[in-house]
C-alpha cells in the first residue's frame, strides 16, 4: 500500500467521522431541510417548603428557575393552586399549563410547556394515602408525538422535625431501608400503579419525572427502571443528592427523569441550589 493510498483513506475516514459528527451536533435533515432529530430539555423541581410571604416566594420561584434556564417543558411538584401554576406559566414564557390538585387539596402537581398540551389524562393512585397521584400530556416535538407524565409519590412517614429539617436516626435509616429497598411500601405499590396505567394508554416516546419520595434501588424505582431509563444512569450524578431538608450529612436523590427506551438522553444533570427544599433534575432528550 502506497504512502498516497494510505493518505487518501485517511481523508475518507476523517470525512466520515466528519459527517457523523455533525450530524449527531446539529441533527438530520431531511429533503426538505426540516430536522428529523430533535432536544426536547425537561426538567422536574418540588417548589414546596419556601419561607415568608406566598407572592415573595413565588417571585423567588421565578427568578430561580430563570437563571437555571427555562426548559421547554417542567414538571412542578407542590404548587398551591391551578392559579400558582398559572402565574408561573406566565411570568416563565411557558404558555400553556396543566394543573392536578391531589394530596387531598392541599397542593398539587402542574405539567407547564413552550407548546401546547393534549390529550390529557391523570390518575390517582389507590395505595396512596394522601390522594397523590400524575399528570400527563403531549407534546409534539418535530413530527413525533410524547407523552410528558408528572408525578408524586406519598413521603415516608412518619416524619419527625426538628428545627424545620427531618430527623434522622440509626433507627429510622435501618427501617427505611427495610421498607423501601427490600419490602413493600405505599411508594412501591403506587409505582406499580403508574407502569400499569401508562402501559394501557401507551408505551412509547414518553419522558416521566417527579417527586418519587424513594431512592435509587429501592422497589419503586426498580418498578420503574423495569420499563423506563433513568436519565442520570450511568453517570457520576446517579447518587447526587436532590432533598437537603435533613439532619444528616448525605442528601438522598428522591426526584427522578425517566425516558422509554425509543428515546435517549443526551445530557443530564441535578442542579444543586434551589429556594426550597428539592434540588431539580434537568434532561436533554433526544426524540
Amino acid at each position: 500500500m502506497t504512502q498516497i493510498f494510505r493518505i487518501r483513506i485517511g481523508v475518507v475516514v476523517l470525512l466520515i467521522l466528519l459527517i457523523a459528527t455533525t450530524a449527531g451536533v446539529y441533527g438530520l435533515k431531511d429533503n426538505k431541510g426540516q430536522n428529523v432529530l430533535n432536544d426536547l430539555e425537561v426538567m422536574t423541581c418540588n417548589i414546596g417548603n419556601l419561607k415568608g410571604d406566598k407572592s415573595l416566594a413565588r417571585e423567588k420561584v421565578v427568578d430561580y428557575l430563570k437563571l437555571c434556564g427555562v426548559p421547554d417543558v417542567l414538571f412542578l411538584q407542590e404548587v398551591l393552586s391551578e392559579n400558582e401554576a398559572e402565574y408561573f406559566s406566565k411570568k416563565l414564557g411557558l404558555n400553556y399549563f396543566v394543573f392536578l390538585n391531589d394530596f387531598k387539596g392541599t397542593y398539587g402537581i402542574a405539567i407547564l410547556s413552550k407548546t401546547p398540551l393534549t390529550n390529557h389524562d391523570r390518575i390517582y393512585f389507590k395505595a396512596s394515602r394522601r390522594g397523590g397521584g400524575a399528570h400527563a400530556a403531549d407534546v409534539m416535538v418535530g413530527r413525533k408525538k410524547v407523552r410528558v407524565v408528572n408525578v408524586h409519590l406519598d413521603s415516608v412517614e412518619p416524619l419527625v422535625i426538628v428545627d424545620g429539617k427531618v430527623e434522622v436516626t440509626l433507627s429510622s435509616i435501618l427501617l427505611f431501608v427495610k421498607n423501601e429497598i427490600f419490602g413493600d411500601s405505599v411508594r412501591s405499590r403506587s409505582a406499580n400503579e403508574l407502569i400499569q396505567w401508562l402501559g394501557e394508554k401507551r408505551a412509547d416516546n414518553i419522558i416521566l419525572g417527579g417527586d418519587f419520595n424513594s431512592v435509587p434501588f429501592s422497589k419503586a424505582i426498580r418498578i420503574i427502571g423495569s420499563r423506563f431509563d433513568d436519565v442520570l444512569w450511568p453517570s457520576l450524578k446517579y447518587l447526587t443528592g436532590t432533598y437537603k431538608r435533613l439532619n444528616f450529612p448525605v442528601a438522598p436523590r428522591i426526584d427522578f427523569l425517566f425516558v422509554s427506551s425509543d428515546l435517549h438522553c443526551r445530557q443530564a444533570d441535578v442542579i444543586s441550589r434551589s429556594p426550597g427544599d428539592h434540588f431539580p433534575v434537568r434532561a436533554f432528550v433526544g426524540i
